[in-house]
């Protein structure tokens, strides 16, 4: 078989994605993520798919959503390949709910699908299953080899031994081993034993069991039919007398009730004229009835509010007069207190205003403020004249020492003239700074002097107003003005106290006013109810109401006793009327009555017995009568018993001889897949040992596989059996790799494909060197794909 070519319309990152193999080798290399994995598993869906193997419900593998187009395009993918020189090609729909497959005939169109197994899956074609020949554990085990899973798993081992067996015993190759057994189990199982409750075997030796025990209590059953007879006619006679005792007692009952029938009806006449008299008198009070003690309580309170409120009334209108004349008299007081001037509180605050401004001026009196402008500008005049006279000198002598350095020819004493120019400027801006200062403090002088004069006028002045004052009011001093002044103040405060005391008076007096008018509001809305309510209970007063309640007590008392008689009446005549009763005495007019000494109640009682008697002894009658039909039954019955007796034997005897011949069956299987592991183990370890001392370059040529395809290869110089897992990651890989290689040649003589994928990144470079030469040569006559995303493939090719 080769792959000829991939067409992934959609699947994982790819979209219509086509990729073309040869014959051969062939390498497709890509880094990590490049998607060199999501390729092999595309091959592997297209021909195995993506569901689950052996479950009954669909679950899909977790390749199947890892898979799925990102985009939400269509899941599907096309592959064509070369099988015994016919090309095929295979169409798969991956997506979910709409999952399918077609197989076509390249060279014709050929629908072959319809001829393509469904594999141990069940659920959906499995193409691989068709051309490989074997399932996708095998597949996965051999064929297709993934990065790190060289090992092979345990189905590959029970496979490959089904392979084997039915290659040996010229048998199908698809009938499984363990499949052969399972159902020999599930046949022996199905038929059980009798430690399997629920089993066949089981229940069929207790049916037998259960007929041995019928028969022998229908055996049995012969002594128990004759007592059950005699039983029966000892109760027949019983019956018969209960039923004369019944009758007895059924007659003098109806004699004892028409006796007590006569009583009933005098006992009622006279009740039916004690209510008539008791309603005639209950209708005198009728009228009362809708009288409640709830509205005559309701007027008792209302009453005693109103005269509450008659009091509350008398009480405000005494204190309103008391109010009233107290504001009299303090209004007499009011008008008679003094004539008081508010000219003297007018003037008082304008003296002290006067006082005021002249203690300020007085304060900030400038004499002192004047008195040092003075000096500091007599300082600084002297200042001035000093400088003057410097500035004099050293104008000179600068003149005259430029006048005789000329005449004498000494330019050397310019330079004195250097130290002259600069004390003359110093001198001249300290001059400037002087002459400026004196300015200043002259203009301060001038304007202090100014202010000082106008204080002093303005304080003479206000002295002369407050000496008018004074005299105005007669007082010498500002002591004697200030005396006056609080006096004139306590008087005011006098006066207003009493206003305030006339004002609040007058307010109370409002307010008990307003209270008043409330407390006459509330009188007038209870009189209004008390009025209501006493109309609606027809009574023109109080005293009157509390009359009619009295009244309402007797009628209800006797309501109650016209109702306790009514009552007596009917437990009297039960669910009967008076005429009723008569009409059923006259009835028996003709009937001897005979005085009897039990009542109706002891003679139903009795009654009551006799028929419990009664019906006991025709229920046990009954009952017997149905326990001789069932013996009769049952005894009759024993023939049958003994022929389902026979045929349970029968059964359970074929049972016995199919179990044995089942397990028979099986031991013989087993032994048959013992012999032929002893048989081609020493084929497949030949052949995986030419293949490890290619690819090891001679290092180890012998290995042992077991059963479950455990490895242990041959010490080169010892010769001892090392166990696998003691040599090196990259030895494993090679032997494994060996393992798989020289499994999938004794399992198919079809020269399938080799699917690689980054298997050997645990090689160094001298391993990876000896496999890659012997995969050039196995590729003579195999396709080999390599997937790798590394270099040194390439390179070594």
């Amino acid at each position: 078989m080769n792959i000829r070519e991939l067409n992934l319309i959609g699947f994982g990152k790819f979209k219509n994605k086509k990729i073309y193999f040869k014959n051969g080798i062939n390498i497709i290399y890509g880094e990590n993520e490049a998607g060199k994995t999501t390729i092999h598993n595309f091959i592997d869906g297209m021909f195995y798919g993506f569901l689950k193997p052996y479950v009954r419900n669909a679950i899909y593998l977790d390749e199947h959503e890892r898979y799925n187009p990102w985009d939400n395009s269509n899941y599907s993918g096309i592959i064509k390949f070369e099988y015994f020189s016919e090309d095929y090609i295979i169409e798969r729909n991956f997506t979910k709910s709409q999952e399918a497959t077609q197989v076509l005939l390249a060279s014709t169109g050929e629908d072959l699908t319809y001829g393509i197994d469904t594999g141990n899956n069940g659920r959906i074609l499995q193409p691989g299953f068709h051309f490989f020949g074997f399932n996708k554990a095998v597949y996965s085990n051999t064929v297709s080899i993934k990065q790190l899973e060289l090992k092979t798993d345990n189905k590959l081992a029970n496979e490959l031994r089904e392979k084997l067996v039915n290659v040996t015993s010229a048998m199908d190759e698809n009938i499984s081993i363990d499949g052969a057994i399972n159902e020999l189990n599930l046949a022996i199982k199905e038929i059980g034993s009798i430690k399997a409750p629920t089993s066949v075997y089981s229940k069929e030796n207790q049916k037998l069991i259960y007929l041995q025990e019928e028969k022998e209590e229908i055996l049995s059953y012969k002594n128990v039919y004759e007592d059950l007879l005699r039983e029966n006619s000892q109760l027949e006679n019983s019956i018969h007398i209960y039923n004369l005792k019944i009758k007895e007692i059924q007659s003098r009952l109806l004699n004892a009730n028409i006796i007590e029938m006569r009583n009933q009806y005098n006992d009622a006449k006279v009740l039916k004229d004690e209510i008539a008299h008791l309603q005639m008198e209950a209708e005198k009070s009728k009228m009362f009835d809708n009288l409640t003690m709830d509205d005559y309580s309701k007027c008792i309170g209302i009453n005693n509010d109103i005269e509450h409120l008659e009091e509350k009334t008398k009480e405000l209108i005494n204190t309103l007069e008391n109010l009233d004349e107290e504001i009299n008299s303090l209004g007499i007081k009011n008008n008679n207190s003094y004539d008081l001037d508010t000219e003297l509180q007018k003037d008082y605050k304008y003296f002290e205003k006067l006082e005021d401004e002249k203690n300020k001026l007085m304060q900030n009196n400038n004499s002192n403020n004047l008195e040092f402008i003075k000096r500091d500008h007599s300082s600084n005049k002297s200042k001035k004249h000093s400088l003057n006279i410097l500035l004099i000198i050293s104008g000179l002598l600068f003149l005259a020492i430029l006048i005789y350095s000329f005449v004498n020819n000494r330019p050397g004493l310019l330079l004195f003239n250097i130290f002259l120019t600069m004390i003359f400027t110093y001198g001249i801006w300290n001059w400037r700074r002087v002459n400026g200062l004196l300015k200043r403090i002259a203009s301060q002088k001038n304007v202090l002097e100014s202010l000082d004069q106008e204080n002093k006028i303005q304080i003479i002045e206000n002295e002369n107003i407050i000496a008018e004052i004074f005299k105005k009011y007669n007082v010498h001093d500002n002591l004697e003005f200030k005396d006056l002044q609080e006096d004139f103040a306590l008087k005011i405060f006098k006066k207003e106290q009493l206003e305030q005391e006339i004002n609040k008076t007058i307010e109370t007096s409002v307010s008990i006013q307003k209270n008043l008018e409330s407390v006459k509001k509330e009188k007038d809305f209870y009189e209004k109810v008390l009025k209501e309510i006493l109309e609606r209970n027809n009574s023109a007063t109080i005293d009157d109401f509390k009359i009619g309640l009295s009244k309402k007590q007797i009628y209800q008392e006797t309501l109650e006793k016209i109702k306790s008689k009514e009552d007596l009446s009917s437990r009297i005549l039960g669910n009967f009327k008076l005429d009723e009763v008569l009409n059923k005495l006259l009835s028996y007019g003709d009937y001897t009555i005979v005085e009897e000494e039990l009542t109706s109640e002891d003679l139903e009682r009795k009654l009551v017995l006799l028929q419990d008697e009664l019906t006991s002894n025709m229920i046990n009658k009954k009952g017997i009568e149905s326990n001789l039909e069932n013996i009769n039954q049952k005894i009759s019955n024993l023939v049958n018993v003994e022929e389902e007796i026979h045929r349970g034997t029968l059964k359970i005897n074929e049972m016995d001889s199919k179990k044995q011949s089942l397990e028979l069956a099986k031991s013989t299987i087993e032994d048959l897949s013992k012999d032929i592991h002893k048989q081609f183990a020493p084929v497949i370890n030949e052949r995986v040992g030419k293949i490890i001392e290619k690819i090891t370059d001679g290092k180890y040529q012998s290995v042992k596989i077991d059963s479950n395809l455990e490895l242990g290869v041959n010490n080169p110089i010892t010769g001892e059996l090392i166990n696998v897992n003691k040599l090196s990651g990259g030895t494993i890989d090679q032997l494994y790799f060996a393992l798989r290689f020289g499994i999938i040649k004794s399992m198919a003589d079809n020269k399938l494909p080799l699917i690689l994928d980054d298997c050997f990144i645990q090689y160094d470079d001298i391993r990876l060197e000896n496999i890659l030469r012997f995969l050039v040569d196995t590729s003579k006559d195999r396709q080999i794909i390599l997937f790798t995303c590394q270099k040194r493939e390439m390179e070594l090719l």
